[in-house]
């Protein structure tokens, strides 16, 4: 259940960085400005990643309330809108 919360945030998190890797490449071997979209679309492919870990955190919750606490014990933290909280 854990597993697709870790496993979407690592993908997102490798992405994001292929990108940059590339755009610093093109940099090099292209024009000088390629990293910049590059740095874009990185930063937007780790703000994807949080977004759908925590999205995926709060799917697992709904559906296991004693989640919570494993998550807790785990170091995973975060913040959701009031109206996405749901109580036990």
């Amino acid at each position: 259940m854990f597993t697709r919360y870790f496993v979407g945030n690592a993908t997102w998190s490798l992405v994001a960085l292929a990108v940059l890797v590339a755009g610093v490449a093109g940099s090099i071997l292209w024009q000088w400005w390629a990293f910049i979209p590059a740095l874009v679309v990185a930063g937007w492919a780790g703000f994807r990643g949080k977004n759908s870990g925590g999205d995926a955190a709060l799917r697992i919750l709904a559906d296991h309330p004693w989640a919570l606490e494993r998550f807790l014990r785990d170091g995973l933290v975060w913040e959701a809108p009031a109206n996405a909280v749901i109580s036990a």
